[in-house]
């Protein structure tokens, strides 16, 4: 356990500090290190998931696939709800794009499996953006809601950051450009998190910029980098419950 924890958090570390090579190569040394000590499933599965989060970010997306089935194996294996729902979500995020069916599936498994932590905020915010594809904007509005309020209720910094990145693409998709304008200033301008697992968001907030218009997406970009990481939660919150009111009218 130790061993496992250790490079978790050393792997962990080195992403966050935009080193996904040498996040990678720890990871591999700790699995390799574990394999030798006999470890639990248990602990070969945090690696094999933490491994997943790097690929899908670097996008070694058939690396991703990979470690992904062997951490949801092991995760069946030790028959834990929260390590299964944990392994389920990272598997969404692998087949996200190659197989959006199956990544929603793994989602809402997740998300039925369990009502705390990162993983299942990892896997409301993939559903909420493939339901957001489908037409679905209240199934998608409720989901990336559900997602904020648990990050902010256990004080999981990091999650609310993940899923405002997200937030960005879902909105957008929804046409709710304001919203998703106010998103990107809050990633862009690092207001909760400087950690970014998903670049490519800056390429929908541009997409936003030019259907609002400069002035427009100046003034809603502004509003996010204007918040404060205490604000954040609260501010996005209240005007999910709008666009809620709004699609449920609809």
């Amino acid at each position: 356990r130790a061993i496992a924890l250790s490079y978790v958090a050393l792997g962990s570390a080195r992403f966050r500090q935009a080193q996904p090579a040498a996040a990678l190569e720890l990871t591999a040394e700790g699995l390799r290190l574990l394999a030798a000590a006999d470890a639990s499933p248990a602990d070969l599965a945090q690696l094999h998931d933490l491994a997943v989060l790097i690929e899908v970010t670097i996008g070694d997306i058939q690396a991703a696939q990979h470690s992904a089935e062997i951490a949801l194996e092991l995760a069946r294996s030790i028959g834990s709800p929260l390590q299964i729902a944990g392994s389920l979500s990272q598997l969404g995020r692998a087949w996200f794009t190659d197989d959006p069916d199956r990544a929603l599936a793994a989602f809402e498994e997740s998300i039925a499996l369990s009502d705390i932590g990162f993983g299942v905020d990892i896997s409301r915010g993939g559903a909420a953006q493939l339901h957001a594809r489908a037409g679905n904007p209240i199934q998608a509005l409720t989901h990336l809601r559900a997602a904020i309020t648990n990050s902010h209720d256990i004080g999981y910094r990091a999650g609310i950051g993940y899923t405002v990145e997200r937030a960005v693409a879902i909105l957008a998709t929804l046409r709710a450009d304001q919203l998703a304008a106010t998103c990107a200033g809050v990633v862009q301008a690092h207001v909760v998190t400087s950690f970014r697992t998903l670049p490519q968001i800056d390429q929908t907030a541009n997409r936003v910029a030019a259907r609002l218009g400069p002035d427009a997406y100046r003034a809603a970009h502004t509003r996010g980098t204007a918040l404060t990481y205490e604000q954040v939660a609260p501010t996005l919150l209240a005007a999910l419950d709008e666009l809620l009111g709004e699609a449920t009218r609809d």
